[in-house]
């Protein structure tokens, strides 16, 4: 799997560095004339020459190594694990149910747990691509670290507006339940008030007509 980017104005795309070698474990054909591909990613390559990129692309690569220091990393793998579950509240995770199959899996290993992370996040695609380039995994790690923090930070902007939203909403709803009830009020009393005057006009012209005393009684 090659990353490629639009480089320049003119939309040139360019190969970057690194991809992922992976395996096809599944390869069906489908209605429409379209297939199903499902790919078992293995580890991280360098694209050492683009072959071919004509009918399909062909590079060829070299394995790369991970930067690893063991305690280190557990120990940043931890960190990260803290600063995400504080922040959970307020991340949108597409896949939330992948990302606590990971989280509560005991014998995750901080090399695959980084790559599985930063695959699980909403994180833009350009940013995932320097974490593909990146081969010190402590250095993932802190990349992580300030992610859930920009993502926490975003996140509860979004509750904010959707919480001011909801409350100009709800003051709308009831300034309208008001309003009606004070229309239903003054109806109410309008009615009373005409109903009455009518009373007092009935009244009067019987006086005005000057009946006989038993009749206007």
């Amino acid at each position: 799997i090659v990353c490629i980017f639009p480089k320049d104005n003119e939309g040139n795309y360019v190969f970057e560095d690194y991809g992922i070698a992976g395996k096809i474990i599944l390869n069906m054909a489908m209605p429409g004339n379209s297939r199903r591909v499902k790919i078992q990613f293995a580890e991280r390559v360098k694209i050492t020459q683009v072959v071919t990129t004509s009918p399909s692309v062909i590079v060829q690569i070299e394995k790369v190594a991970d930067i690893f220091e063991e305690e280190k990393a557990q120990q940043m793998m931890e960190l990260v694990i803290s600063k995400l579950y504080e922040a959970l509240s307020t991340i949108n995770v597409p896949n939330f149910d992948a990302l606590n199959k990971i989280l509560v899996d005991k014998n995750k290993k901080p090399t695959r747990f980084a790559d599985q992370l930063v695959n699980l996040l909403p994180i833009k695609l350009e940013r995932k691509y320097l974490y593909l380039a990146e081969l010190n995994v402590a250095k993932r790690f802190e990349m992580l670290i300030e992610d859930i923090a920009l993502l926490k930070y975003y996140g509860e902007i979004d509750q904010k507006i959707e919480q001011d939203v909801k409350n100009n909403i709800n003051q709308s709803q009831k300034e309208y339940y008001l309003r009606e009830k004070i229309r239903a009020i003054q109806d109410e009393l309008g009615d009373k008030v005409k109903k009455e005057s009518d009373i007092e006009d009935l009244k009067q012209a019987i006086i005005d007509c000057k009946m006989p005393k038993n009749v206007e009684e």
